[in-house]
């Protein structure tokens, strides 16, 4: 997570399980690294320096702002990406096993949602260029890594996969992105957003209420209230 939060993507567990066919073959649900257009919107305001996990977001209020904003690292995001990550115990596990590791990206790659796929896990006194090689072997386009020993971590880039279905799961990513947001707020200052943008209260439960509200609600003018109640750093 840390890894892909440098390089810019907001990092969380995955909304869904990718990838899992059957009972007795688990899917892809270990680490989302994504970005859209959302991120540029947070550097610009400077929530955030490169990326965040989506932890982070719900807490900014407090957190306050970051040193140096990420506005200009890097080229703006202008496309949405997501990177799928799985993690394994050991070597076997992540590139031997059936139902495990590598064979488990390749199943989720059918889903056609994630641009890269990393799978990652821990060596002992082994060649780790030969361990590369392996996975590099294993299919194509081959899958990434992210591997480390008691000496450090070795990053090996993914090749590009089919993920014409990104966008509609970016969606939903961003849905929930601005839940993390609207946890920074008070009741009275969801309230007073709710008479702001003309949501129905009228005979209506809390529940209908709040989801016509998320619907309505745009990240921007999340971001815009945020900006003025946060901590300065």
């Amino acid at each position: 997570m840390l890894y892909f939060r440098g390089e810019g993507y907001i990092v969380q567990k995955p909304l869904g399980t990718y990838g899992k066919v059957g009972e007795d073959k688990p899917g892809v649900d270990d680490v989302a690294a994504w970005k859209s257009p959302v991120i540029n919107e947070l550097r610009k305001f400077g929530f955030i320096e490169r990326g965040c996990h989506i932890s982070e977001l719900a807490c900014l209020r407090w957190l306050g702002k970051v040193a140096h904003s990420g506005e200009g690292f890097g080229d703006d995001v202008t496309k949405n990406e997501i990177v799928l990550t799985e993690v394994e115990p050991s070597k076997g596990k992540g590139i031997s096993d059936k139902n495990h590791g590598v064979n488990q990206l390749l199943r989720a790659k059918q889903e056609e949602i994630a641009k890269k796929l990393f799978v990652c896990f821990p060596f002992v006194n082994e060649d780790v260029e030969k361990i590369k090689e392996e996975i590099r072997n294993k299919n194509k386009p081959a899958v990434g890594a992210i591997l480390f020993d008691d000496k450090g971590v070795y990053i090996q880039d993914s090749e590009t996969f089919p993920d014409g279905k990104a966008d509609l799961k970016i969606a939903e990513y961003e849905a929930n992105l601005k839940k993390a947001l609207l946890n920074n707020f008070y009741f009275d200052e969801i309230a007073e957003m709710i008479r702001e943008l003309n949501v129905d209260t009228e005979n209506r439960g809390v529940g209908e209420v709040l989801v016509d509200f998320q619907n309505k609600v745009e990240t921007g003018y999340i971001l815009e209230k945020l900006n003025r109640v946060s901590v300065v750093a």
